[in-house]
């Protein structure tokens, strides 16, 4: 803290109101009624700062709840209280109950200085937090409204007993020196323990009171000379305290709150932060022109381009596939005059040029005046959701051929092939002309009924040998598998359904069992409906699909167990039937078509393997499937 400095600045402010306030002393050789009007405006300066002190404490404690202002406001308004007891004892003015004096009038005066400086004393000591249950406002209303009765009660009652602060003429006597040499120590220790305060913590507040301090000492030794001179600088001293006071007591809790209002804002900027960099789904935001602002890490991660390369570029140009820019068009335009678009399904392209399935998000971006200044884009990448509708849609396709051809292909290959066969016989004999000539017009119609005849045959050959799938007559593609890289890439589309019905999948993996020989196309199939099954069937408030994969000898062993929902015995003998529902009810519930047991079974034996099933009602299903190592594969008959 620079002394010097500050000491230069009491000076710059405490010597030309000392000179302004003397000069004032003139018009007291002007008619009375003048003088006494310049002692009473001067007088209502200090007595107006005291009240005002009073007041911004008083109604700024509900929300800075500070202790030393609050008491500095109760004190300033006891001050002013006695500082209008001195101006109403003036004998120029109307007599206050008793007879005005300047000896009643100097006894208030000599009050109000001694309260001033006692009280100012006791505030140095009074912190924030000092006496919560002492300093309050009703406590210290009382305590004012006491001490003011009884020090006008004394000033009214025995200020004649009392020494005189003044002579007859006005001029000070030695108890107004006493008086101001004794008050002046009292403020001088009190800004010592304010100096202490701050150089402990430094606050601005507290150079204010300092200064506050020093200039009423000045005040107090000012009066010496001249009255005038006094009162402007006790009046300066008080707007002192009040700067003190309102920084305290308005300005600090003020940006008190604002930090920490900011420091809220930032702690939920981080948690949005976070919540979009960690999230699974691209989020970005772009500005009216389509072009990126804001780019998460889940779609640097999904499209591969980094948040600095995208920043800046037009989504569309970026991520939209050329024969779909038409329809991201509509959709921004949808957008911007009001529309909110949600799942709606497309494709995008990566930076590699490849494309995904993705679901969109879009709605409109707005500032603070609800005013659309963007857009905001989640996109999913439903790519594993689409190949799990694929596996489901090609299992739905197997079990049709199946029915098919257990009904339907019997009677194509009767009422289809024989009049086919006959077409194209005749056809033949009409060729060779054998019946007779043809002309070109004749010949050309020939060939082309017989062409068609052709055709149509290949086409019922060829759903014939579909039907074949169910005797294991297709020829398998025997490659060398990982079982735990195949198992992953089977388990990875069931993340979002899982997690949708709070199933939890697990796997407990024989580290023996590490490749196999086997188709991998129906090998993951067949894991794929197992575990479509164990999650479809879970219970409503969820449960455990166990992926379980164990070497015994020369077999392989896979088995499937959940926490679902368990299978009646007496419908343990429905299991594998064609078109064969358990109970009408679980399959209208949980979108079963029967069919889905049946294909798996056909393409386990098709694979020289079997399956088994245990289950008990209400406690969960365990479906196991076992082959020989290494496979040895059916070929097409």
């Amino acid at each position: 803290m620079n002394l010097k400095k500050h000491a230069w600045k009491l000076l710059v402010v405490a010597v030309p109101i000392f000179l302004i306030g003397y000069s004032l002393e003139y018009f007291k050789n002007f008619p009375v009624e003048v003088g006494d009007y310049f002692k009473v405006s001067t007088e209502l300066l200090p007595l107006v700062m005291s009240f005002t002190i009073f007041v911004i404490t008083w109604y700024a404690y509900g929300k800075s709840r500070d202790n030393h202002s609050l008491f500095i406001g109760a004190s300033f308004l006891l001050v002013g209280v006695l500082t209008f007891y001195h101006m109403l004892s003036h004998p120029f003015m109307p007599d206050l109950i008793t007879q005005n004096s300047l000896h009643k009038s100097a006894f208030f005066w000599g009050m109000a200085l001694m309260v001033t400086s006692i009280l100012f004393l006791i505030s140095a000591y009074v912190y924030s937090g000092t006496l919560p249950h002492f300093l309050k406002k009703p406590i210290l209303i009382v305590e004012v409204n006491l001490f003011s009765f009884i020090l006008l009660a004394g000033g009214l009652v025995f200020n004649r007993e009392i020494p005189s602060l003044i002579y007859t003429d006005g001029s000070p006597s030695n108890g107004f020196l006493y008086l101001v040499i004794i008050s002046s120590m009292i403020l001088a220790y009190s800004a010592f323990i304010y100096l202490k305060r701050f150089r402990e913590r430094p606050q601005n507040f507290i150079i204010c009171l300092i200064y506050g301090l020093i200039i009423l000492i000045f005040s107090n030794f000012s009066y010496i000379y001249s009255d005038y001179a006094g009162n402007l600088l006790k009046a300066a001293s008080f707007y002192f305290v009040y700067l003190a006071v309102y920084r305290s007591s308005i300005e600090m809790p003020y940006e008190t709150i604002n930090k920490a209002e900011k420091n809220l804002r930032v702690v939920a900027e981080d948690r949005y932060r976070n919540l979009v960099d960690n999230a699974n789904d691209a989020i970005i935001t772009t500005d009216l022109e389509g072009r990126i602002t804001t780019w998460n890490h889940a779609a640097s991660n999904i499209f591969g381009w980094t948040e600095k390369a995208a920043s800046g570029q037009k989504i569309s140009r970026l991520l939209v596939p050329p024969d779909k820019q038409a329809e991201n068009e509509t959709l921004i335009h949808s957008i911007l005059i009001g529309s909110r678009i949600s799942g709606i399904e497309s494709v995008y392209k990566k930076k590699d040029g490849s494309k995904i399935d993705v679901s969109l998000t879009v709605s409109p971006l707005n500032n603070a005046e609800v005013r659309t200044i963007g857009l905001s884009v989640v996109i999913r990448d439903i790519t594993d959701h689409k190949r799990a509708e694929e596996i489901e849609d090609e299992n739905l396709r197997l079990a049709v051929a199946i029915k098919a051809k257990s009904e339907l292909l019997p009677a194509m290959s009767h009422d289809l092939g024989t009049p086919l066969n006959a077409m194209i016989g005749f056809s033949e004999l009409l060729k060779q002309e054998i019946p007779g000539k043809l002309n070109e017009k004749q010949k050309q119609y020939v060939d082309n009924i017989l062409a068609s005849s052709k055709r149509m045959l290949d086409i019922v050959n060829d759903i014939l040998d579909l039907g074949k799938t169910e005797t294991g007559k297709i020829e398998l593609i025997i490659e060398k598998i990982s079982v735990p890289e195949i198992l992953d890439e089977t388990i990875s589309l069931f993340g979002e359904n899982a997690t949708k019905r709070n199933v939890e999948i697990k796997k407990e993996l024989d580290p023996d069992l590490d490749f196999i020989e086997a188709d991998g196309k129906r090998f993951k199939q067949i894991m794929f409906n197992l575990i479509s099954n164990a999650v479809k069937y879970s219970k409503p408030e969820g449960g455990t699909v166990t992926i379980i994969t164990k070497k015994q000898g020369d077999l392989a062993k896979f088995a499937v167990a959940d926490t679902g929902i368990g299978i009646r015995e007496e419908d343990m003998g429905k299991l594998f039937s064609a078109f064969e529902q358990l109970n009408l009810g679980i399959a209208s519930k949980y979108g079963s078509t029967g069919l889905g047991l049946v294909v798996t079974k056909k393409l386990a034996e098709l694979q020289g393997g079997m399956i088994t099933v245990e289950s008990k009602y209400g406690e969960g299903s365990t479906f196991t499937f076992t082959f020989a190592i290494p496979i040895r594969a059916k070929k097409m008959e």
